[in-house]
C-alpha cells in the first residue's frame, strides 16, 4: 500500500472531530519550549519538533535568519546569471 494513501485515506479523526469529540488532539494551553500545559497540567512535549526546547533559543533564530537571507541571495543570483547551477 501507498504510504501517502494510507495517510489520506485515515478519515477517523475527522470523523470524531464533527461528533465534537478530540481525543487525539488535546489543546496546548501554554507554552514553554519542551514543557507545555495541557488540561491544567504541564506536560513535557515529546510529540514535536520541540521536544528540546531550541525553536525559540536566539541562536536558532539567528541562524534561520541567516539561512533565509542566504537564501534570498542564491534566488537574486539564479535570477540575473543565466547559468546559475555554476554555484550550486
Amino acid at each position: 500500500m501507498d504510504l501517502f494513501r494510507k495517510c489520506y485515506d485515515f478519515t477517523r479523526a475527522d470523523e470524531i472531530k464533527a461528533l465534537g469529540l478530540y481525543p487525539y488532539f488535546r489543546p496546548i494551553e501554554a507554552n514553554e519550549g519542551p514543557v507545555v500545559q495541557i488540561e491544567g497540567r504541564k506536560v513535557i512535549m515529546a510529540g514535536s519538533n520541540n521536544y528540546l526546547g531550541l525553536t525559540s533559543h536566539p541562536k536558532v533564530k539567528e541562524a534561520a535568519i541567516k539561512a533565509v537571507e542566504n537564501m534570498e541571495l542564491v534566488v537574486l543570483v539564479h535570477a540575473i546569471l543565466p547559468e546559475p547551477s555554476i554555484f550550486t
